[in-house]
């Protein structure tokens, strides 16, 4: 396709891509056109032909393994630890490389964010050690599996997913859009707010003393937790090697911490943690790695003065998302 850079400057600023020759148009406003491709060329995912069809977003960090012949994307999972006690229902997806004790409570994704079409993939669970307590599914399209990895493997089974995780975070602070804080206290801080507007963030917490409080926090002006912020994976609290105790009470976003306790939930939890271990207290945890976003290929030309790319015969309206 030869395109003046004049041309590709114009469908840039309206929100256009160039995929394989193709010109797409990305149909949501909050989907980022390089977070698009990266979904279609290293994820598996393709685009519309139609502008009907939506691919999948992941809101953790997507990362790819390999368990016991089964490939993986982290991304797929709001809770990957080596043990997990659930003492409410628990609404997510889970990688667990080791013991599951759901103390008669449900468990498993719910099928309200997305279609059946995909539940092959968001609602698959896996887990590596014993399931303990009765196993009520949320959804008759749940899966729990149990993955066969013997003693002498767990290890660097969770050594790989741990890496692969830290690899997923370098990348997101290269970009140039992503925004490094620091925290050094034992918690967020009352009435802290975060702004993810123009990017990731990625918060590098140096934890003085054993325990970790989030808490009362804001993500763009919203409260975090209550399932309110719309894109937890923006914002990514990154606990190195902090082996104490995380009280997540109310929290949104992604947690790492690989040799910590996270426990809590008070109230309403969303988005991703990687943890030693994770405690469900009372509240729920959600995961929203099924947000779906729609993307439309384009075949046609320039409008007759070439300042608009005419999709079809038809433009777009105001808001992007349909043609007028």
């Amino acid at each position: 396709m030869n395109l003046t850079a004049e041309q590709r400057a114009i469908l840039e600023a309206q929100g256009y891509i160039i995929v394989d020759g193709q010109i797409i148009r990305v149909v949501k406003d909050n989907l980022n056109k390089n977070e698009a491709l990266d979904l279609v060329n290293n994820h598996g995912y393709t685009w519309s032909n139609d502008g009907n069809e939506d691919i999948l977003y992941d809101t953790g960090l997507n990362g790819n393994v390999k368990i016991n012949s089964v490939d993986l994307d982290l991304g797929h999972f709001g809770v990957i630890t080596k043990e997990l006690d659930v003492s409410s229902d628990f609404e997510s997806n889970f990688l667990v490389i080791g013991d599951v004790n759901t103390n008669g409570h449900s468990i498993g994704s719910t099928s309200g964010s997305f279609s059946k079409d995909e539940a092959d993939v968001l609602s698959k669970s896996y887990y590596t050690g014993k399931l303990k307590g009765n196993v009520n599914l949320h959804d008759t399209s749940d899966t729990v599996e149990r993955l066969n990895v013997g003693n002498g493997h767990l290890a660097d089974t969770w050594n790989n997913i741990v890496e692969a995780a830290k690899s997923a975070i370098e990348s997101i602070k290269q970009d140039n859009s992503t925004t490094l804080l620091q925290i050094s206290d034992n918690n967020t801080g009352n009435n802290t707010e975060f702004n993810t507007r123009n990017g990731k963030v990625v918060i590098s917490v140096n934890v003085n003393g054993d325990t970790f409080d989030f808490y009362n926090y804001k993500v763009n002006g919203i409260q975090a937790g209550p399932k309110g912020i719309g894109d937890p994976e923006n914002i990514i609290f990154d606990f190195g090697d902090f082996s104490g105790v995380i009280n997540a009470k109310e929290f949104s976003g992604i947690i790492f911490a690989p040799n910590a306790t996270v426990q809590g939930c008070a109230g309403s939890c969303e988005g991703q943690v990687i943890c030693k271990s994770l405690k469900n207290d009372s509240g729920e945890w959600h995961s929203v790695s099924a947000i779906k976003y729609a993307v439309e290929k384009n075949t046609q030309g320039w409008s007759a003065d070439g300042k608009t790319y005419v999709a079809n015969g038809k433009t777009w309206s105001a808001d992007g998302k349909t043609y007028v």
